[in-house]
This record gives C-alpha cells, structure tokens and sequence, in this order.
C-alpha cells in the first residue's frame, strides 16, 4: 500500500465506510457500513473500483487532505469537496498530483443536490483492516476504520500504488450521471416508503392516518445510529414490548409518541412497537437527510416496491409474543399488516 493523504484536519466527522459486517447481529454487532450505499457504490464505481471497497463518509463539512502521492479520487454530492482551488463535480473522475490539498469550501455553497454526507472514493480503495468480515467503522464498538475511530489530524491514508498508466487510464473514465431521484427540490419534505412493521396493530386506525398525513423534523441529535423524529405524536396502546431484531430504516416509536427512524449504526434489538419499515430503495436517502429537514412517509404493499424489504411477523411462542424480521427477497404479497392504513 501506498500513502496517499495526509490528513490536515478531520472534518466535524470522517470515517472510513464500507458496505457493512453482515451476520454478527446475534451477537450484538449491526451490518453498518455507510449511511448511504448508494453514494459509496456509485463513487467507487466511477473509478473502476469493485463496489464495496473503502470510501471515506463526511459529515457535514469535508476534511482537509494533503495528496502525499498521485492517485485518482471521485466524490459524491453532498458536502462540497474542493481540490486545487476547484469544486469537485460529483461522480466525475479527477486526478491528484503531490502538493494538491482536498478540503472544504470554508463557505456554504450553493448545491441542486441536498445531503448532509458526501463519500470520497480513491483509485483502489483505501486501506482498511478486515474485521468480523467488514472494513468500514463502527463507532459505538470501536470496530475497524482507523482503529475504530474518526480521522484525526495527523492520519495518514493509504491505497494500492498506481503508475501512471493506472492513473491516466482511471482520469479519462466518464463519469456517471448523479441519479434524478437522489435529493427533492430545496424546501421540499423527503418522501420515505415504507412497510407496515408487525406492531402496527398497536395503533388505531386515526393514529396511523396522522402519522402519514404529517410532515415529521430531523432532530439536531440525530446521528449515525438514528434519526429522531419531531411533529405529530403517535403514541402507541403500549409502552413496551418483548425485546425483538431490528434493522436499519425500523419505525420504532417509544412511549412519548416521536419517532425514531434507525440508521446503519443502529442497536441491534429493540424494546419500542414497530409501526413500519423503509423500503430498501429509499434506504440510501436516511443518510443524506439532514438535521431540520422534512419528512414524509408513505404506505406501500409489499411486493410492489418493498419486495427487498425486511418482512415482520408477529408469533406466538410459549406465551410470549416476538417479532420474526426475514431479509431474504421474496416476491410475496400477502403478509398481514403490509396495508393497514
């Protein structure tokens, strides 16, 4: 490996990201991975890198990074990535020589595309140790990234070395077209489809009414383990339930009645009723939506667009009632729940 940055300063919050650990949640461990897939994918995939090798995600305002050795680096839309004086086109191939420094505009600019989190994919990936099967970090456990934290001034990043060839060869790639659907019109609420989850019964019919006919806030403590909700209460008939599994895009609603919508980093049971659960094509945009912005939820059936969804039922075992969560895709429509309204 070769060292490609150095890093001047970190940024409110960088880490490096991959596309998750799948399998540890029995032991307590989530798939992680970065907050919006999509984004990752289509940077790495504008170099030519396999899909899920490392990124960097940034949080609100990009770091400052000295190119230590040339390379080949593709951004996402979000917080703007400056290198060389010059705002980086999103998904746009840019070659980076010794002396160029990436960093922040030190000013808001102006953006068509809204997301509170931008990836940095370099020619290769950046180098990342394996552990329990992923790269990418994971904060609450101190697990992989750099030494299971954020970038700190003083860091250094590495990537496989590239001759010139490579790296002419990865320059002149196209590009690719930030896709139509990745962010609403400035001002406008985010629209997240979703399944009825298996506590939806714990809900009266007005209540689920209010809860899709409202306009919901992203509070400011939200984070990369989830994104509490503010505006209309929907207050469940219970106040708890059996500990069950959750995933990331859960509806968990505690007993005061706001919201909390789970993210990558997410625990990985929980004790709040679920009334719904993102639809896996609109995952990405739970990790562009920003503090303050307006959410949207709206009922799908499954098997219409939550076939790759996670599916919940609720069973009956020794008395005792649990959620049962199936992510393998399925082309069933009938699960009871799926269209309560």
């Amino acid at each position: 490996m070769t060292v490609v940055f150095r890093v001047l300063a970190p940024g409110p919050l960088t880490t490096i990201q991959d596309l998750g650990r799948p399998g540890y949640a029995r032991v307590g461990i989530p798939r992680g991975g970065a907050c919006d897939p999509e984004a990752a994918v289509l940077a790495n995939r504008t170099l030519g890198n396999d899909p899920g090798v490392p990124v960097l995600e940034i949080t609100f305002a990009a770091p400052a990074l000295a190119v230590v050795a040339p390379t080949v680096i593709a951004v996402s839309p979000g917080p703007v990535v400056v290198a060389g004086g010059q705002s980086l086109a999103p998904f746009v191939p840019r070659l980076l020589r010794p002396g160029d420094v990436i960093k922040g505009p030190g000013v808001p600019v102006p953006s068509p595309w809204r997301s509170m989190r931008a990836y940095i994919a370099v020619l290769g990936g950046f180098e990342s140790p394996r552990v329990l099967g992923g790269r990418g970090t994971y904060l609450p456990a101190s697990l992989g990234g750099l030494g299971g934290r954020a970038l700190q001034a003083g860091d250094t990043l590495s990537a496989p070395p590239a001759g010139e060839r490579d790296l002419a060869a990865a320059g002149r790639r196209p590009g690719l077209a930030v896709p139509a659907d990745f962010a609403p019109p400035p001002g406008e609420p985010w629209i997240l489809r979703f399944l009825w989850g298996p506590d939806v019964r714990m809900f009266d019919r007005a209540t689920r009414q209010r809860f899709v006919n409202s306009i919901y806030t992203a509070a400011p403590d939200s984070d990369r383990t989830g994104i509490r909700l503010s505006g209309t209460r929907i207050v469940p008939a219970v106040k708890g339930i059996p500990s069950a599994g959750v995933t990331t895009g859960t509806l968990q609603v505690p007993h005061e009645g706001n919201p909390i919508l789970l993210l990558p980093d997410h625990q990985t049971t929980g004790g709040y009723p679920v009334i719904g659960v993102v639809v896996n094509d609109d995952l990405p945009k739970l990790g562009r939506i920003a503090p303050q912005d307006r959410i949207m939820f709206v009922p799908v059936p499954l098997g219409k667009t939550g076939d790759r969804s996670p599916r919940f039922w609720r069973v009956n075992v020794g008395g005792q009632h649990y959620s049962v969560a199936i992510w393998e895709e399925s082309t069933s429509t009938g699960a009871k729940g799926s269209t309560a309204t």
